[in-house]
């Protein structure tokens, strides 16, 4: 049994705060270079490899012209234009979805997937040919909550506007972490070990969801979208009609994530090492067991996996839980001070996270790994902890 830090809170509309604190202060990593995406070839839409594909996805349109951002937006194709296997080849362009100037597609996987050799996600867009490109940025997450962004390099020019009808002006050469960059039925390749470590929230052996957010390839900083050095990007624009804007395809991934506790350790630590439950290596303060449960790495710094909050009168206490993961469970306990507690909610292996006490409310969303309990709040102190066990 693994019992991650307590937490206590005050009857004071506050937010909670961890009894223990964690010492120490996380740093982001600053991304001032970027790793080319040496060695990482297009994929086809038919690659025997891709094996998991989006299931279900969500899409919020961008105007088809930045300048006018009240007016029209795109409107070509549907979210199930964007699901499933790619299917928007040269020969049949349209099984997609225009997005529009920075419109946003969020997509979650079938099952999760993970960081493995070479490409791990492919992004598919439906360019007539390598000539016409339009470009959108990537991100990835664990959890459907927080998203962290591959880090883009565009080396086209940015002097000389590119039209919305016109072709060449791009070299795919010159493009870094950006989707579109090849023509339909070939996806743009994503390394998940690029951001390993670029974010607390982020696992890359649980990837759940993909963004793709359209690039605006405005030369003019008052609308333009700009990589990760600070560049604008150039691409055609504007595309002021109904299909402007990035055509979302398919997104597609090569390695599923590991579910079993045995297949998880020998992804983290292929050569053995700090393995065991209570063993912490990235020194976070949260156990091994307990990043196998909630979805987080042990060897990168995490976030705090536990969240207590006050709604009016209810105590709301949330977590997040990686819920294909096999053969542990998860309970939410209280109690009025640290020495006794009593079960409140939990989760058995991969079933559902149920009531335990009374007058308790679960709420377990079905679009992200978020857990959020509610129950009404004590008049003194309360400590909130979760016990892990297998």
């Amino acid at each position: 049994m693994i019992t991650i830090q307590e937490m206590s809170m005050k009857r004071r509309g506050s937010i909670g705060f961890w009894t223990v604190l964690l010492i120490g202060v996380v740093f982001f990593p600053v991304v001032d270079q970027v790793r080319a995406n040496d060695g990482l070839d297009p994929v086809d839409w038919d690659d025997e490899g891709l094996g998991v594909w989006a299931a279900t996805a969500e899409i919020v349109r961008g105007p088809v012209d930045a300048t006018v951002p009240d007016g029209a937006v795109a409107s070509f194709g549907s979210v199930a234009d964007v699901i499933g296997v790619a299917d928007s080849v040269p020969g049949d362009p349209y099984p997609v979805a225009s997005l529009g100037d920075g419109g946003v597609a969020t997509l979650r996987f079938s099952i999760p997937v993970a960081d493995g050799p070479g490409a791990d996600i492919a992004v598919f867009e439906n360019a007539f040919d390598s000539t016409y490109l339009e470009l959108a940025h990537v991100e990835v997450s664990s959890d459907g909550i927080h998203f962290t962004r591959f880090p883009s390099v565009s080396g086209t020019q940015s002097e000389t506007q590119i039209g919305g009808l016109q072709s060449g002006g791009i070299d795919p050469g010159d493009l870094i972490n950006l989707a579109g960059a090849y023509p339909g039925g070939e996806g743009t390749p994503f390394d998940l070990a690029e951001l390993r470590g670029l974010s607390p929230w982020l696992d890359v052996s649980r990837i759940t969801h993909v963004r793709v957010i359209d690039v605006v390839g405005s030369v003019d900083p008052a609308y333009g979208t700009r990589d990760s050095l600070g560049n604008l990007i150039n691409d055609p624009w504007k595309t002021n009609f109904t299909t402007g804007g990035f055509d979302l395809d398919a997104v597609g991934a090569f390695y599923p994530a590991p579910v079993s506790h045995a297949s998880w350790l020998a992804y983290h630590f292929p050569m053995g090492g700090s393995t065991g439950d209570e063993e912490d290596p990235d020194g976070d303060g949260i156990e091994n067991l307990v990043e196998f449960a909630l979805g987080s790495d042990p060897l990168f710094w995490s976030a705090v996996p536990l969240r207590v909050m006050k709604d009016g009168v209810d105590d709301l206490v949330q977590w997040m839980r990686a819920s294909e993961r096999e053969g542990v469970d998860v309970t939410l306990q209280v109690g009025d001070d640290p020495a006794a507690w009593t079960d409140m909610a939990g989760s058995e292996g991969t079933g559902d996270v149920l009531a335990i006490g009374s007058g308790v409310d679960v709420f377990e969303n079905e679009d992200d790994s978020q857990v959020t309990t509610s129950f009404a709040t004590s008049s003194g102190r309360r400590f909130f902890r979760l016990e892990v066990q297998r």
